[in-house]
């Protein structure tokens, strides 16, 4: 039988060890508390770095942005100044600082690092970033095509049909610029093919004589990429832009020679009705044209989407002064995808072009971010 002794010393043995397992347990709980509290204003510092160096970006773009190329770091008005430097710093904003620097590559090209440093934490965003141009239009329709297109299937029917790169203002007079293509393709296959499939070659007119279909690959800069590169910047600066599920637009309206806009059709595009637009209209499927359709300024028919090419169709009385850009990749073939029948007339305008440019002013300015990407701390 065991004393009360005895037993009272097993009790207090037990008790202390239980309060040393519970104060043991207390001061894990704290560390552990104390070691996220830690690593939670560690995160929340970290990513007030992140904005910070992206407010740096910003700045960067901003200073890149003034007149549309150069750098003005003290924002004086004059780009470039021998005494100024690629750099960019900022103390004291929010209880933290970004320091970024920028270099120019001299084509309208950058890339921008900025790192922003915030209680003892500091993070790092590099971007490469590119200053827009209106692309270039070598012709009244331009096929920007890569080697291996078939175009022996292209159709051209109706005497009714006209392709005209002479410069003509949207009042029908004729223009001061330089006579442009009728057709602008990139390889001589395209040429004879394009000329072969033509019922009605005199419909066809501007530089290089009737049929004016010409290969302008020694004196053009745009490529398919280049095509596509404006698409997308077009789409970043969109005034209104159609889904895909949007494939058919009745009495459409895309903007006004008053007030030109760009417009961007996600997908697949059949106009119908009594439709007009003005400025920029980039589609990345099929455009079909049925009934009337007025357009003044640029048309991009990207190819993308659901299509493998872009459908450049038009069968109704349809007046396009500016300029078509249709891109075609390699290996595709052109049958049935350039038909352009009926009542339709392309004429080349610089007027319409022109006032297009106009009309995006500063967002051509404005470098477009290329690619983004956060610097890990250990890199």
């Amino acid at each position: 039988m065991r004393s009360p002794r005895k037993e009272q010393g097993v009790v207090m043995i037990a008790s202390i060890m239980t309060v040393m397992f519970i104060a043991m347990l207390s001061t894990a709980m704290l560390m552990q508390s104390l070691a996220t509290s830690r690593h939670q204003q560690n995160s929340v510092r970290g990513e007030k770095a992140v904005q910070l160096a992206e407010g740096g970006i910003d700045a960067a773009l901003l200073e890149l942005s003034w007149d549309g190329d150069g750098i003005d770091n003290d924002f004086d008005g004059t780009v470039d100044e021998a005494e100024e430097s690629d750099g960019i710093a900022n103390a004291g904003l929010g209880g933290g600082n970004y320091t970024t620097t920028i270099v120019d590559f001299g084509d309208g090209s950058y890339d921008i690092t900025s790192t922003g440093l915030f209680q003892g934490i500091d993070r790092t965003v590099q971007v490469s970033a590119a200053i827009f141009a209106f692309p270039d239009t070598p012709g009244a329709v331009t096929l920007v095509n890569e080697t291996g297109v078939d175009g022996a299937g292209i159709n051209f029917d109706g005497n009714a049909m006209t392709v005209d790169g002479n410069d003509t203002n949207p009042n029908g007079t004729a223009g001061a610029g330089t006579a442009m293509p009728g057709i602008a393709v990139f390889d001589d296959l395209s040429v004879s093919d394009i000329q072969a499939a033509l019922r009605f070659p005199d419909n066809v007119a501007g530089d290089g004589g009737d049929p004016s279909v010409v290969n302008v690959s020694a004196t053009s800069t745009m490529t398919l990429n280049a095509l596509l590169q404006a698409a997308d910047r077009f789409r970043s600066i969109a005034d209104a832009y159609y889904p895909q599920e949007t494939n058919r637009i009745n009495n459409a309206e895309f903007g006004t020679p008053g007030n030109p806009q760009v417009t961007v059709i996600g997908d697949q595009l059949t106009i119908g009705g009594g439709s007009s637009g003005s400025g920029v209209l980039v589609i990345d499927g099929d455009l079909e044209i049925r009934g009337n359709f007025d357009f003044e300024g640029l048309i991009i028919v990207t190819g993308r989407g659901n299509m493998t090419f872009g459908n450049l169709s038009a069968a109704g009385n349809t007046n396009i002064h500016g300029a078509v850009l249709v891109g075609v990749p390699s290996g595709t073939s052109l049958t049935g995808d350039l038909d352009i029948r009926g009542n339709i007339d392309i004429w080349y305008s610089e007027q319409t072009l022109n006032a297009a440019r106009a009309m995006l002013g500063a967002d051509l300015k404005k470098p477009a971010i290329v690619s983004w990407r956060r610097v890990l701390p250990n890199e």
